[in-house]
């Protein structure tokens, strides 16, 4: 099969191809670079924000049990009661 292009046109041909492909190969380890830079940003902010979402919810869940307990005005419904010493007062 003759192509019909001379050695020096081949050749032409094929170096504009090498550095086509030479500049895609550059531009794309640039972008990988990048991404790498931009990916472990985000997995640190992730991180963090994940660990204060945690922390903050079981915080809040501790704090709902505790508030779900028994409130100050259902104490004062119930009444006083007898303290330690026969005292009657609205203490826990």
């Amino acid at each position: 099969m003759t192509t019909g292009l001379s050695v020096q046109q081949m050749l032409a041909n094929l170096e504009a191809q090498i550095d086509l492909h030479r500049e895609k190969e550059a531009h794309h380890a640039r972008e990988e670079a990048l991404h790498r830079e931009q990916r472990a940003a985000h997995a640190a902010e992730l991180e963090l924000l994940t660990r204060h979402y945690e922390a903050l919810k079981s915080s809040a869940e501790a704090a709902a049990a505790l508030a779900a307990r028994h409130t100050p005005l259902q104490l004062h419904r119930e009444g006083p009661r007898e303290g330690r010493q026969g005292l009657r007062c609205r203490c826990w």
